[in-house]
C-alpha cells in the first residue's frame, strides 16, 4: 500500500505541473489578445502597444492566478487513475494531502516572488507609459504653439522632447528638421556675437580661474579678466596673482572710460560697471536685469551676454523664471500630494501641492510644483507660520522648493510666499525645505494611491519613514498586510480545489465522470468571484485590525488566526 501510495502522490502531483502550466499559458495569451484588442490610444501612444498588452496580460495572470490553479487542480485530480487495480478502492485523499501542501507552498513562493518583482515593475511602467504618453502630448501641442509663434528653437526644443519619448515618429522627426532649420536661419539672420579667439583654460580652483582670468586679460576682455581674478581671491586670498591680475585688469577697465562728450558710448560704459559691481557683490537679481537690459541694448556686447548668462545661473539657485513654470503648468502631473516636512515633539509642518511636474532634459530633470500650500504648529498646536505660493521649483540638490518666481525681463513681475500667519526670516521666506525625498514624494498623492507599483520592501521602507498619525501609513499597512494574506488565500483555495476534484474522480471504472470535463471553465468564474469577496473579507478584516488593535503586529495576528482556522 505504501508504495503504491507513493506512486499515487507522484502521479496526482506531476498531474498538477503540467495542467497548471498549460492553463497559465493559455490564460496569458487570452489575456494578450484581449489586451491588445482592448488597446487604448487615449492613454497610450502607439509605440506602446505591445509592451502595455504584454505587461497587462501579466498582471490579469497574477489576479487570477488563484481561480487559475484552482481550476488545472479540479481537472488534473479529477483524471487521475482509480487505483493500482482496476475495481480497487480509491486512495484515501489525506495519504496525497501532504505532499501536495509542499507543493501549493512552493508555488505560492513563486507566485510571491513574480508578483514583487515582474508584476511590480510592470504596474510601475504601465503608470510611466501612461504618463508619459501625455507629456508628449503636450510636448506637440506646446512645440505646434510654439511654431505658430515662430519661436523656432523653442519649437525644436519641444519636439526633441517629444521625440525622446516616442523616438520613431517620422512625422514629429521631419517637424524638428524644419524647425531645426528654420532657428539656424532666425540665428544666422540675428546680430553677430562676438567671439574669443582662443578657447580659456576651464576650472573652478584657484589656479584654474587664475589662469582663465589670463586667458581673458591677453584678449583684452577686462571684465571677464576681473571677474575671474576676483573669483581667485575668494577662494584662495594667498593668491599675490590673482590680486595682481585683478588690479590690471580694473585699471585697464578705468582706463577705457570713453568721453563724456560720446554720451552713448560713457552712459553703456557705466552701466556696464555698475552691473558687474552688482554681480561682484553676489547681488544677483539686480545684476540680472541690468546685464538683461545691456544685452538687449547692444546684442553684440560679449560681456553683457556672458555675465547675464553667470547672474541667471546663480539666480536660479534662489528662484526660478516665470515662464518656465507657465511651460510646465501645462504639462501632466501627479496630483493631490500632502505630505508632512516634519512630524515630532517639537513641531508639525505639513504641506500640500496641487501637482507636481517633472520635466527630464537631456542635462538634467526639472520638478516643479503648484498650488503649494505648507503650515507648522509648535508643540503647543500654535501655528508657527501659514504661507501659500502658486508655483515653486526644486532646487538644483533637491533639498529645498523655491518659492519665489521673476520675469525674464520686467523686475516688478515677480511671485513670491504670500504669509497668512506668522513669518520667517528674510533668508527663508522663499524657500521651503523639502522634507521627504523627492523620489516618495508619488506615494503621497490623495488622487490615487500608486501602491500596486510599490515592492514590499520599499512599502516597508515607507512605512517605517511615517508617523502614525500620517494618514498614508494605514494604507500601507494594508496593503503590507493584504500581500502577506496571498500566499496563504492561495494555499487554501488550491486544498478546496484538490477535494472538490478528488470527489469527482471515476472510483471504479478508472474514468472521470463527463462533469469533470466541464468543471474548468465553471471553477475559473466561480472561484474567481469568491476569491475577490475572500481577498476583500481579508481586506476588511486587516483594515480593522490596524485601526482598532495598533497596527501591523495585529493584523498579522488576526491573519495567522485566520488562515490556521481555514486551512
Amino acid at each position: 500500500m505504501d508504495g503504491g501510495g507513493g506512486l499515487m502522490n507522484r502521479s496526482v502531483l506531476a498531474r498538477i505541473g503540467p495542467a497548471l502550466f498549460a492553463f497559465s499559458v493559455l490564460a496569458y495569451a487570452a489575456f494578450f489578445a484581449l489586451s491588445w484588442f482592448a488597446f487604448s490610444n487615449e492613454l497610450y501612444l502607439p509605440i506602446f502597444r505591445v509592451e502595455e498588452a504584454a505587461r497587462q496580460a501579466l498582471l490579469l495572470l497574477l489576479e487570477w492566478i488563484v481561480p487559475l490553479t484552482a481550476a488545472a487542480v479540479v481537472p488534473a485530480l479529477s483524471l487521475a487513475a482509480g487505483s493500482a487495480k482496476r475495481g480497487g478502492p480509491a486512495l484515501p485523499f489525506n495519504q496525497i494531502v501532504a505532499s501536495a501542501v509542499v507543493t501549493f507552498l512552493v508555488l505560492a513562493a513563486g507566485v510571491i516572488a513574480i508578483s514583487e518583482t515582474a508584476g511590480v515593475g510592470s504596474s510601475r511602467r504601465l503608470d510611466e507609459m501612461r504618463w508619459q504618453t501625455r507629456l508628449a502630448r503636450q510636448y506637440k501641442d506646446l512645440a505646434v504653439k510654439s511654431r505658430s509663434g515662430q519661436d523656432w528653437s523653442r519649437a525644436v526644443d519641444y519636439d526633441r522632447l517629444y521625440l525622446q519619448i516616442d523616438p520613431d515618429n517620422q512625422e514629429v522627426e521631419g517637424w524638428r528638421t524644419g524647425d531645426d532649420e528654420r532657428a539656424s536661419s532666425q540665428k544666422a539672420g540675428s546680430a553677430a556675437m562676438a567671439v574669443a579667439a582662443t578657447k580659456p583654460s576651464t576650472g573652478v580652483d584657484a589656479g584654474s580661474l587664475v589662469k582663465k582670468a589670463d586667458d581673458y586679460f591677453k584678449l583684452e576682455d577686462w571684465y571677464s579678466a576681473l571677474w575671474y581674478a576676483r573669483q581667485a581671491e575668494q577662494i584662495d586670498p594667498t593668491r599675490a596673482d590673482a590680486t595682481r591680475l585683478a588690479a590690471r585688469a580694473l585699471q585697464q577697465i578705468n582706463g577705457s572710460e570713453p568721453p563724456r562728450e560720446q554720451a552713448a558710448e560713457w552712459s553703456f560704459y557705466d552701466a556696464k560697471k555698475k552691473a558687474f559691481d552688482a554681480l561682484d557683490r553676489k547681488e544677483w537679481t539686480a545684476a540680472y536685469y541690468q546685464f538683461k537690459t545691456l544685452a538687449l541694448q547692444r546684442p553684440a556686447d560679449a560681456d553683457a551676454k556672458r555675465f547675464l548668462d553667470e547672474a541667471g545661473r546663480e539666480l536660479g539657485r534662489l528662484a526660478f523664471f516665470s515662464d518656465d513654470a507657465d511651460t510646465a503648468a501645462a504639462l501632466p502631473g501627479v496630483e493631490k500630494l500632502l505630505w508632512f516636512n516634519v512630524n515630532d515633539a517639537a513641531a508639525t509642518e505639513v504641506v500640500w501641492a496641487g501637482r507636481m511636474v517633472t520635466i527630464t532634459r537631456e542635462d538634467g530633470t526639472d520638478r516643479w510644483f503648484f498650488d503649494v500650500e505648507a503650515i507648522r504648529y509648535d508643540a503647543k498646536g500654535a501655528v508657527t507660520w501659514h504661507l501659500s505660493a502658486p508655483s515653486a521649483r526644486l532646487s538644483e540638490d533637491e533639498t529645498m522648493l523655491l518659492l519665489k518666481g521673476v520675469d525674464r525681463i520686467d523686475p516688478k513681475k515677480a511671485t513670491e510666499a504670500v504669509y497668512h500667519a506668522g513669518s520667517r526670516l528674510v533668508a527663508e521666506r522663499n524657500t521651503l525645505r523639502l522634507g521627504k525625498g523627492v523620489e516618495d514624494l508619488p506615494i503621497h498623492t490623495l488622487d490615487r494611491a500608486p501602491l500596486a507599483g510599490t515592492s514590499m520592501a520599499e512599502l516597508w521602507r515607507i512605512r517605517r519613514s511615517l508617523a502614525r498619525t500620517d494618514r498614508l501609513h494605514m494604507e500601507v499597512t494594508v496593503e503590507l498586510a493584504t500581500r502577506a494574506a496571498k500566499p496563504f488565500v492561495l494555499l487554501v483555495v488550491s486544498l478546496f480545489a484538490m477535494a472538490f476534484g478528488w470527489s469527482l474522480r471515476g472510483r471504479w471504472t478508472g474514468r472521470a465522470p463527463a462533469l469533470a470535463w466541464v468543471a474548468a471553465p465553471a471553477v475559473v468564474a466561480a472561484v474567481g468571484i469568491l476569491v475577490q469577496l475572500y481577498l476583500h473579507a481579508h481586506r476588511v478584516l486587516l483594515g480593522f485590525a490596524v485601526l482598532s488593535l495598533g497596527g501591523l503586529t495585529a493584523a498579522a495576528i488576526a491573519l495567522g488566526v485566520l488562515q490556521l482556522v481555514l486551512v
